[in-house]
């Protein structure tokens, strides 16, 4: 049997699709599965610890390809749907209704509400398959980093000031706050794509002109670092400090603790999966909105939030 998966669009997303994947090997031993994916975050199916194929999405995209027997659309859009039908002229093609789809799909699923995207993702196959179970069942592989890893202290926490969403991004304010709580000289590794480090020296502006402050050590790794050097970087922390956002579930991924800052976002449904996960997020009558923006513009779920 071939089976192509088409994997999620954001980091986040494709963490939470990991134990769906693993559990797809798992009852199908000897299917050849392929997954599309960004180009960008293909290594990142290096961590399984079975054999599967990468195909480049924006390659996948090119031509249309031999016949596969399954398609499964992890993403909700049409377009991931009808590439099923047109580019991999599948004989089944499996996904949640939605977005004018429903009849790109032999088997169009209505979706369950109020559930855990991991756990909605492992839906396509069998809704008779436990979350708990298929990640205790979960081993990854360990990437190579010693190399890259040396360069960093011994001990150290990994900070992600970063997310796509305004209604993510804990205000620089708070962060300073936070680092008030924190042991003197601690390391502070400090993540994100190199477009995003115009955040990091507003915070190093903010924390260097406060009265008070704490001798701290900040390490400046944005667009440092591949995904896999990211993961390990991650697997090698103490902790990590993280807005809602994809690092968080890397990390969490990584069996790393986790503090993780909520606020537009649905925990319940979003939130990164892990035994040393706490989320940390302020409950007010409009959150969570979902939004990408304060409709309200107060970002009160955020601006609230208690640090210790």
């Amino acid at each position: 049997m071939n089976i192509v998966v088409r994997a999620p669009n954001w980091l986040g997303d494709i963490v939470m699709s990991f134990p769906f994947f693993y559990a797809l090997h798992d009852l199908y031993p000897a299917a050849a599965i392929t997954v599309v994916a960004k180009k960008s975050f293909l290594p990142l199916f290096d961590l399984f610890n079975f054999s599967i194929e990468k195909m480049n999405l924006e390659e996948a995209k090119q031509r249309r390809h031999d016949s596969v027997d399954w398609y499964i659309a992890l993403p909700p859009s049409f377009s991931s749907a009808w590439m099923g039908r047109f580019f991999f002229r599948a004989k089944r093609v499996t996904g949640y209704r939605g977005d004018w789809r429903r009849y790109l799909l032999t088997d169009a699923l209505k979706k369950e509400k109020n559930i855990h995207r991991s756990k909605s993702y492992l839906h396509l196959i069998s809704s008779d398959l436990n979350l708990n179970e298929v990640r205790s069942k979960m081993h990854l592989q360990n990437p190579d980093s010693a190399l890259f890893l040396s360069s960093l202290p011994s001990s150290y926490t990994v900070i992600n000031i970063n997310s796509e969403a305004s209604s993510r991004r804990l205000p620089v304010h708070k962060w300073c706050e936070l680092f008030l709580s924190l042991e003197e000289k601690t390391h502070l590794v400090f993540i994100g794509q190199e477009g995003e480090r115009h955040r990091y020296e507003e915070l190093k502006e903010k924390w260097r002109n406060q009265s008070e402050k704490k001798e701290l050590f900040f390490h400046d790794f944005f667009g440092k670092t591949s995904i896999l050097e990211l993961f390990s970087l991650l697997k090698d922390s103490d902790e990590m400090i993280s807005n809602d956002s994809g690092p968080a579930h890397l990390a969490a991924l990584a069996g790393r603790k986790v503090r993780v800052f909520f606020g537009a976002g649905d925990d319940h449904e979003t939130g990164p999966i892990g035994k040393e996960v706490q989320i940390i997020k302020k409950d007010i009558s409009c959150s969570p909105c979902l939004k990408n923006s304060c409709p309200l513009k107060h970002k009160k779920c955020l601006e609230e939030i208690f640090i210790k």
